[in-house]
């Protein structure tokens, strides 16, 4: 299942966009992907504490589950670069993440894992309705 999640206006330099990312549930793969990007995140010479937040903790998390379909600038394709992602919305950047944790609670700060057995005890699935899965603790 996925999500689309669009923004069109001025960002935080005054420019023009247009971005549309697809939100998914996570491979294996994504995960990996969300771990490099962490690693690239603690490599980056980032002097603002700020900037430093957000390429280690933001950027790995919210590209690790998406794929930014369409970014233009003023109307001309453009490749979507950290640059680009600090001078979203928050507003937009906080409805992808929102997504991103629905699709991924497991990705959620503070997720435990018998969160996700008190979820189907909740919701109570019928057998068709979603996959099983299992963690036993040693």
């Amino acid at each position: 299942m996925s999500k689309v999640i669009r923004f069109e206006g001025k960002d935080g330099s005054n420019r023009e966009i247009r971005i549309v990312v697809v939100i998914h549930r996570a491979t294996i793969l994504d995960s990996i992907r969300r771990n490099e990007l962490l690693g690239q995140g603690l490599k980056a010479k980032e002097k603002d504490p700020d900037r430093r937040i957000a390429h280690v903790a933001i950027w790995p998390v919210l590209l690790g589950a998406a794929e930014v379909q369409t970014f233009a600038v003023s109307g001309k394709k453009a490749r979507f670069t950290f640059e680009d992602f600090i001078s979203l919305p928050d507003i937009f950047v906080q409805k992808w993440m929102t997504s991103v944790y629905e699709e991924n609670p497991h990705w959620s700060p503070g997720f435990r894992d018998d969160q996700e057995t008190v979820e189907k005890k909740r919701s109570k699935p019928t057998a068709s309705s979603s996959p099983s899965m299992e963690i036993r603790k040693p």
